[in-house]
């Protein structure tokens, strides 16, 4: 049965209407006043089609998110609704289930590990740990030719483009003006402002060797 009144963080999946149209996002508040209020002015009805109680909504939206890229709904600039059958999509929703009863405690472990300053000492490896190398090598020597291959289609969409602002229905190629701290600047202009704002953070570095 799915808790509509949950106050616990929860990622939320509603349906649009009848239609194979489905929103995903997250809520620490109560799913259903969370429903009702994206419903307002709405003309169609957002049904409860699923909802996942977690600590990590966060990490389990993201991770749907990106399941789903593929059926990123087109009908709106929102990026949250997708487009999919129920069925898939409750077959897609246990898997995730699925996933984040191993992956969840291994991220908090580690989340936990990561506050510790270690000791000067090595393990040595046994046969498992060598397996797991060597499969995470693999996956980042893949990910990183993966990444070759998206510049190349990414740069040819954008030869496409040219001068223009866009690609209908496919990509948008705009400018973009943001703010930053030049730290530089500042630490040049104003040391003694620049010293005292400094934090001081300490985090373990992992590498593989």
């Amino acid at each position: 049965l799915i808790n509509k009144e949950t106050t616990m963080p929860s990622v939320y999946i509603f349906q649009h209407g009848s239609k194979d149209l489905f929103k995903i996002g997250r809520t620490r508040g109560n799913v259903e006043k969370r429903r009702k209020a994206l419903s307002t002015g709405n003309p169609v009805e957002l049904r409860v089609f699923d909802v996942i109680e977690t600590q990590h909504d966060n990490v389990v939206e993201k991770y749907l998110h990106q399941r789903l890229v593929l059926s990123h709904s087109k009908e709106s600039d929102a990026t949250e609704f997708f487009a999919i059958s129920a069925d898939k999509l409750k077959k897609c929703l246990q898997e995730t289930r699925d996933f984040m009863t191993d992956y969840l405690p291994l991220l908090e472990q580690t989340e936990q590990l990561k506050e510790i300053a270690p000791v000067e000492n090595f393990k040595e490896p046994d046969d498992n740990i060598k397996k797991i190398h060597s499969e995470l090598l693999e996956i980042r020597q893949k990910i990183n030719m993966l990444k070759f291959e998206e510049e190349v289609l990414e740069n040819r969409i954008k030869q496409f483009i040219g001068k223009n602002s866009g690609i209908e229905g496919i990509a948008s190629w705009s400018i973009r003006t943001a703010s930053r701290l030049d730290q530089n600047s500042l630490k040049e202009k104003y040391p003694e402002i620049f010293e005292d704002c400094k934090v001081e953070v300490s985090n373990r570095t992992f590498k593989l060797l």
